[in-house]
């Protein structure tokens, strides 16, 4: 589905600006006041946005309980390392598969929605 905003992690935004061409995209550099976020995002009308992580960014809106839900895509890569998905605190929330669609011949979307 389409989003009009996107919300990046600083390493996300990073690397999302040094590959993207010039375009109408707006750029707010605000730390993590999820509260403000929100308020703004409301304010403007967005009833949608994707996160576009990192862990702590994931882990912020996630327990904030603001995410209703969560698209993965699945790689035929294995990392050895890396950061966790919705930062290092522990926290639990359930969600279940909605969809899943085969992109290419080795790449999944999985959709789930929380429940």
């Amino acid at each position: 589905l389409f989003c009009q905003v996107l919300i990046f992690g600083n390493a996300a935004y990073q690397l999302f600006k040094s590959n993207r061409s010039s375009g109408n995209a707006r750029h707010d550099s605000q730390s993590a006041n999820l509260d403000r976020v929100a308020k703004r995002l409301t304010e403007e009308g967005h009833k949608r946005c994707a996160i576009l992580g990192g862990g702590k960014v994931y882990g912020s809106f996630l327990k904030a309980g603001v995410v209703d839900e969560i698209e993965l895509t699945i790689e035929p890569v294995v990392f050895g390392s890396g950061t966790h998905f919705a930062g290092d605190e522990p926290f639990e929330q359930r969600f279940r598969c909605a969809a899943i669609d085969k992109l290419n011949d080795s790449t999944l979307l999985v959709r789930y929605v929380h429940l």
